[in-house]
């Protein structure tokens, strides 16, 4: 396990915007003795400086974006009986470049201007007028509206999007422009 150094309490503080007495009081420590951490001038035992790592990890992930912080809303997508050319528009028309697929209210797959690019090279413009379904690449992951956005990036170095799930109901999608 990883465990910073004492010199880096101040910066991790303040990357909680807590203030030495506020961190003093949800460590139930001292602000002075805090203060004299921060500066240098005393060591702490192990416990005590896993103690104020560990609120300080907290009171940095409350304050750490989430799904549904970042998330588009209004989620555009297409039916796997839609014709390919009407998932092109889509795209087109709201400029993305890969759309979940949904049959109810359930992911069953995705479509990208990839998975397009390929069938267009095998099959020319015939591609245009078969169904989504014939096409379409498996599923974007689903996440839950509180996933911190850091966890969000992980997850999208592997994803074009991830769809974000509410009650097994989508209810929002995020791209990694969401994220940057």
């Amino acid at each position: 396990m990883w465990i910073p150094k004492l010199e880096e309490i101040r910066k991790l503080r303040r990357g909680a915007n807590l203030t030495q007495r506020e961190l003093a009081k949800l460590t139930n420590l001292s602000q002075s003795l805090i203060a004299k951490i921060e500066t240098g001038k005393t060591k702490v035992s192990y416990e005590t400086a896993m103690r104020i790592f560990n609120v300080l990890a907290r009171e940095i992930e409350k304050k750490e974006k989430k799904a549904i912080d970042v998330m588009t809303k209004d989620v555009v997508y297409v039916r796997p009986e839609d014709s390919v050319r009407v998932a092109v528009q889509k795209m087109k028309e709201n400029d993305y470049s890969q759309l979940p697929v949904v049959a109810g209210q359930r992911q069953i797959g995705s479509i990208s201007e990839g998975i397009i690019m390929e069938k267009l090279e095998e099959m020319g413009e015939k591609v245009y007028k078969m169904t989504v379904s014939g096409i379409m690449g498996p599923p974007f992951p689903s996440v839950e509206k509180d996933i911190p956005v850091s966890t969000l990036r992980d997850i999208l170095k592997h994803y074009d999007a991830v769809v974000v799930v509410e009650n097994s109901k989508i209810i929002g999608i995020i791209t990694k422009t969401d994220v940057i």
